[in-house]
């Protein structure tokens, strides 16, 4: 669960500090700080693809490690297909408006967990 909170705070922390927001990125699906038109790929990004949803997906897995029962299991489990989706979206999404830039960072990082998945 640790975990959860160092993803997500690292992964806000660069992208405020290397992303160059714009108000000409009109992706109403964003946050403003999500905006960037720069590919970040340093600090956690040069691990992990989407850290935010790592955090997400390490906080519910280390609730039902913390207390298994079968509806902390099915809560997992609908967390990590939620995060599987969200994220294969933002893929096409990054790909759009990247272009190769995105496909060939992909080949070099993971999408969950740093030289894992």
């Amino acid at each position: 669960m640790l975990a959860s909170l160092v993803f997500v705070l690292s992964a806000v922390f660069i992208m405020r500090k290397k992303g160059i927001v714009s108000k000409q990125r009109r992706d109403h699906t964003l946050f403003n700080f999500e905006k960037t038109t720069v590919l970040i790929e340093s600090g956690i990004f040069k691990h992990v693809r989407h850290p935010m949803y790592s955090s997400l997906l390490f906080l519910a897995w280390g609730i039902l490690l913390r207390n298994i029962e079968v509806t902390l299991l099915i809560v997992a489990l609908i967390a990590t297909c939620s995060c599987i989706f969200a994220a294969l979206v933002e893929e096409k999404e990054n790909i759009e408006y990247f272009g190769e830039r995105y496909r060939h960072y992909t080949l070099k990082t993971k999408m969950f967990i740093p030289y894992v998945i």
